[in-house]
C-alpha cells in the first residue's frame, strides 16, 4: 500500500535538461512587456518538438525557436505577434508557423524563412489572431483570421495557402473582433463553419463562402464591459452535432454567464447558466478549458480568473463539489492532462506569484505542487502548454515568465512531468496546434 501511494502521488520529475533560459532585455532600460506564451511543435520535420515563444519589448516582438535541448535554432523580429498556429500549408510534410502581427499575417518555414507570397499586409492593423483549417473541402488548408483595424471596425478573412482571399471574403464586422475565430463543421455538411463573437454585439457563424449560417447571428447583449469570452466547440451531448460554448461576465466578475448554442443558433436545452460568485470570462486574458477529467464520458468545464476562484462545472453546469477554490493570485490558462498516472486527469494553471499549480478533480492541490519559477510575475496572456517534446513517453510543461528584475529579464521554463501524452485532454490554448478551438474526444 505504501508503495502504491508513492507511485501515484509523484511530484514533477524536475527541470528539463538545457532549461530554463534567461533573457536580458537588449535595450537594458526597457522592460519586457509581455509574451503570447510558449508552444511545442515540430517545425523542421525531425519528429521532436521545437520550443517556440515570443518576447515583446520596444516597438516589436522577437520570435524564438529552440530545439528541446535548449539550443537556439533561429529568431526573427516582427511586431505584436499573437498566438502562432502550426500546420503544413505547402504539403511538404513539415509544419509552417502562421501568426498574426501588427502588419497582417505572416507564414514562416521551419528554418525561419518566409513562405512566398507572405506576408499578407493589412494597413492599420494592430491585432490579428489566426486559425488553420480546410474550410471548403478542397483538401488544402486555409488561413482564417480576424484583423482589428485602428479607428475602424474589424475584418474577418479567409486566405488560401497562396495568400489569396477565398470568394466571399473578407467580411467587415459591425463591432471590432477581439476573440479568436473557432472553426469546425457544426452542421455536418462536409464544409466547415467559422464561429466567433464580436465584443458587445452578437455571436456570428459564417459558412465557407462568407454567407451567414441560418439561425445566426445570435444577439448577446449582456450587461458587461468585459465583453464576450472566447468560443470553444464540442459535441457535448453526443448527438453528432457540435455545440458552441462561450461565456461573459460583468467588469469585476460579480456575475458570469456560460452560454451553449446548437448548430442552428438555438439554445442548448438547460442553458445558459448564470453565476453570481466571481466567474470570469474574458477573450484575451482568461482562457477556459473543457475535457473529461474524471473519465465519466462527460465533459467538465474549467473556468479561472485573476484574484478569483477556480471553478469546475459538470456537463449540466453544476459546480463539482469542493472545487470552488480561492487563490489570492487567481489562476489563468488552464490545461487538462494526466500527470501522475492516476485514472483521473489533473488541471494545470498559472496561479500567479510566479508559480504554476496542479489540482485534482476535487480541487485539492496535487502532491508536489505548486512549481516555483524564476521571475516575479505571470502575465495573463502567457500561454502554458504540455506535450512530449523529446519522444520519451512522458510529457513536458512549458512556461514563459516576464520578470520584474533589474535589468528586465524573461525566463523560459520547461519541466518534465509524469503522465502519458495520449492522456492530454486540453494541452494548449485554443485546443490544437491549428488553433481551431474545436475539442475532439
Amino acid at each position: 500500500m505504501i508503495m502504491l501511494i508513492f507511485l501515484i502521488q509523484l511530484p514533477p520529475i524536475g527541470t528539463m535538461l538545457g532549461w530554463p533560459k534567461c533573457f536580458y532585455n537588449v535595450e537594458n532600460s526597457i522592460q519586457f512587456e509581455t509574451s503570447a506564451g510558449i508552444s511545442f511543435a515540430d517545425v523542421n520535420g525531425n519528429n521532436d518538438l521545437e520550443v517556440i515563444f515570443n518576447l515583446r519589448y520596444g516597438d516589436g516582438d522577437t520570435l524564438f525557436v529552440f530545439d528541446y535541448q535548449g539550443n537556439l535554432l533561429w529568431k526573427i523580429r516582427d511586431s505584436l505577434i499573437q498566438y502562432p498556429a502550426f500546420a503544413d500549408l505547402d504539403n511538404d510534410a513539415v509544419n509552417e508557423i502562421i501568426f498574426g502581427s501588427a502588419y497582417g499575417i505572416n507564414v514562416l518555414r521551419g528554418d525561419g524563412t518566409t513562405m512566398p507570397p507572405f506576408p499578407f499586409l493589412i494597413p492599420n492593423c494592430y491585432w490579428s489572431e489566426v486559425s488553420i483549417a480546410d474550410i471548403d473541402g478542397d483538401d488544402s488548408l486555409d488561413i482564417i483570421f480576424s484583423a482589428r483595424i485602428y479607428d475602424a471596425a474589424a475584418y474577418l478573412y479567409v486566405l488560401n495557402k497562396n495568400g489569396q482571399p477565398l470568394q466571399g471574403w473578407p467580411r467587415i464586422m459591425p463591432d471590432y473582433v477581439f476573440t479568436h475565430p473557432a472553426v469546425a463543421d457544426i452542421d455536418n455538411d462536409t464544409k466547415k463553419e467559422i464561429i466567433y463573437n464580436t465584443w458587445r454585439d452578437s455571436l456570428y457563424c459564417f459558412r465557407y463562402d462568407g454567407t451567414i449560417q441560418p439561425g445566426f447571428p445570435v444577439e448577446n447583449k449582456v450587461t458587461s464591459d468585459c465583453g464576450i469570452g472566447e468560443v470553444i466547440l464540442c459535441d457535448i451531448d453526443y448527438d453528432g452535432f457540435i455545440e458552441i460554448i462561450f461565456g461573459s461576465c460583468t467588469p469585476w466578475a460579480d456575475t458570469g454567464c456560460l452560454y451553449i448554442y446548437r448548430w442552428d443558433g438555438s439554445n442548448q436545452p438547460g442553458w445558459p447558466k448564470y453565476f453570481s460568485d466571481h466567474i470570469v470570462f474574458h477573450p484575451d486574458q482568461y482562457h477556459f478549458a473543457i475535457g473529461d477529467i474524471n473519465n465519466d464520458q462527460k465533459i467538465e468545464f474549467v473556468i479561472v480568473g485573476t484574484g478569483r476562484v477556480m471553478r469546475i462545472l459538470d456537463q449540466d453546469g453544476n459546480y463539482v463539489p469542493n472545487t470552488c477554490q480561492w487563490f489570492d493570485w487567481g489562476a489563468q490558462n488552464p490545461l487538462i492532462a494526466n500527470i501522475d498516472f492516476t485514472p483521473e486527469k489533473e488541471i494545470i494553471a498559472n496561479t500567479g506569484n510566479y508559480r504554476v499549480s496542479a489540482f485534482y478533480y476535487d480541487g485539492e492541490m496535487c502532491y508536489g505542487w505548486p512549481i516555483k519559477s524564476l521571475g516575479k510575475q505571470v502575465n495573463y496572456f502567457n500561454e502554458i502548454t504540455v506535450d512530449d517534446i523529446d519522444n520519451d513517453g512522458l510529457i513536458e510543461l512549458g512556461l514563459v515568465i516576464i520578470g520584474g528584475d533589474a535589468p528586465p529579464r524573461a525566463y523560459i521554463h520547461i519541466w518534465k512531468l509524469h503522465g502519458k501524452p495520449d492522456e492530454i485532454e486540453w494541452g494548449r490554448s485554443y485546443y490544437d496546434l491549428q488553433r481551431t478551438c474545436y475539442f475532439r474526444r
